[in-house]
């Protein structure tokens, strides 16, 4: 252990702090007892750890100290199983005045599920105190986790209690304080959620949804282990009203005069273990003044930190005078066999709005087939997949979500009845593509007056588990247009035995609306 030449007082005071720091025995701390959010695990090291990619855990429970310093050492927790993670701090209560700490350029986070074989994980490195370390984006699940310093850490951070020094979160940023959360509930404003895009994935429910910010729709973010109770991380992306305190996922509109000026929003998302996608439609107006929207894919290796790909559309508006001539928008997307299959909100522009089909074998190059199933504009030659049928008194059809269901694919889709409100139809297909509808032109209606979803019960999002069929479903009260009420968009939620015969939750809806 090195001690620089400073004055003999400077120097014994920093080997003796060092000393101190490394050997000073602690109380232990039970890993039963840990903050909300935090995931108990008992604390181990390596030291040294020349090789952390082959380098084994040890010293479980250790009783004293630890710093990094100019030996090679790794902190690591013990979960004792599998556990999804999203965050790691390390927390010091010692820390010297040096003029270089432990940072970025020699912090490296691995993870193993034998703690024999360890994988180096990218994370982003964020410091918002000098006496804390956070780690962030990224979404792993492993049942080891441990933090390495490389040789050329000087010595400047360390914790006297061992098991205190790490923590794993699941959540990628701090939940509110106490005070932050009074504040909320004093606010009876409504929340305004118009839930887009939505996915199943590493056992949580995922809500990516459209909300008024700067005079423009951006993509918010929540999630549920239920379904019922929802969850808004602070994920501290994007600036909104002075502070970085929201949800907002950071997906920018492009320059002006691009395709995607006006806003990004309106998205949909499909989880796979291997990577997360998004098709956001990117919103621009025209010459005249009217407004197209038309779809791009982001990737993230998590639901949170999302890249666009490429700066052009992936599903782009159709020619003028086509179905889709006015936007490409609030897509479901599934993963068939070999091909990712795309269902789509289309719009002509006028008052047209229809149900559009595309196809792709990677998620980001579509094409969209002449399926020839339905004339518009005098011609079948088209990629119509659904559409309103006025012999069953539909005026147009919206937001289609498919799933495959056994050796059926089902599709739930929002439906306009009567005088601009809607309500939920269903269809079945034996390939994905030929659509028989439901004889009950209605299965999920909407709400009587006075309630969240009186005007709209639309944009269904369905899954069908062990438990039967579980709907989430965006909500409209009316206001102020038709109700004297503050405008309100809300999640709904119903459940069903069969597919075709729905119960609304009782306590709907389940996130947002005009606080109760």
């Amino acid at each position: 252990m090195r001690c620089k030449r400073r004055g003999r007082r400077h120097e014994v005071k920093r080997c003796l702090l060092i000393v101190m720091l490394i050997f000073v025995a602690f109380g232990f701390q039970s890993a039963a007892t840990v903050d909300a959010g935090e995931i108990a695990g008992t604390a181990g090291r390596c030291w040294p750890d020349k090789d952390p990619a082959n380098s084994p855990l040890k010293d479980w429970g250790y009783n004293g100290g630890l710093g990094f310093d100019n030996v090679y050492r790794s902190v690591g927790l013990d979960f004792g199983k599998e556990k999804q993670f999203r965050r790691v701090e390390l927390i010091a209560n010692i820390r010297t005045p040096a003029t270089t700490y432990v940072d970025a350029g020699n912090v490296s986070m691995w993870v193993s599920n034998d703690n024999v074989t360890y994988t180096k994980v990218a994370v982003d490195y964020s410091e918002p105190t000098v006496m804390k370390i956070v780690l962030t984006g990224f979404s792993v699940k492993a049942r080891y986790v441990k933090i390495n310093c490389d040789h050329d850490t000087p010595y400047a951070f360390g914790n006297s209690a061992f098991q205190g020094m790490i923590k794993a979160y699941q959540e990628s940023a701090a939940p509110a304080t106490s005070a932050e959360k009074n504040d909320l509930e004093k606010k009876k404003e409504p929340e305004i959620v118009v839930g887009t895009g939505f996915t199943y994935g590493d056992g949580r429910y995922h809500l990516f949804y459209d909300v008024p910010g700067g005079g423009r729709y951006r993509v918010a973010y929540a999630y549920s282990e239920d379904g019922l109770h929802w969850i808004k991380p602070d994920l501290g992306l994007v600036k909104h009203k002075g502070s970085r305190k929201n949800n907002l996922l950071d997906l920018p509109r492009g320059p002006k005069g691009s395709w995607n000026d006006d806003c990004m929003c309106s998205c949909g998302a499909l989880y796979q273990p291997d990577k997360w996608r998004m098709w956001v439609a990117g919103y621009h107006k025209d010459a005249n003044g009217a407004l197209h929207a038309q779809m791009t894919l982001a990737v993230s290796p998590d639901p949170i930190n999302w890249k666009l790909v490429g700066n052009q559309p992936v599903i782009p508006n159709g020619p003028t005078g086509s179905f889709d001539w006015g936007f490409t928008r609030v897509p479901c997307v599934i993963k068939d066999g070999d091909i990712f299959r795309m269902y789509y909100l289309a719009g002509d522009g006028h008052n047209g709005w229809f149900a559009g089909y595309a196809e792709s074998p990677d998620g980001e190059h579509w094409t969209k087939p002449n399926l020839g199933l339905f004339e518009y504009s005098g011609s079948k030659d088209n990629n119509l997949v659904l559409v309103g049928e006025s012999a069953r008194g539909e005026n147009r059809v919206a937001h289609p979500w498919v799933f495959k269901d056994g050796d059926i694919y089902r599709m739930y889709y929002s439906v306009s009845v009567s005088g601009g409100t809607y309500s939920i139809g269903t269809a079945t297909s034996k390939d994905g593509i030929r659509w028989v509808k439901n004889k009950q032109v209605v299965v999920l209606p909407r709400g009587p007056k006075g309630s969240f979803d009186y005007w709209y019960a639309a944009i269904p999002k369905v899954v069908h588990d062990a438990d039967g069929y579980k709907m989430w479903y965006t909500g409209y009260n009316g206001g102020p247009t038709h109700v004297k009420a503050p405008r309100s968009y809300a999640l709904g939620y119903a459940t069903s035995s069969d597919g075709i015969h729905w119960k609304k939750y009782e306590g709907n809806p389940v996130f947002g609306g005009i606080p109760k």
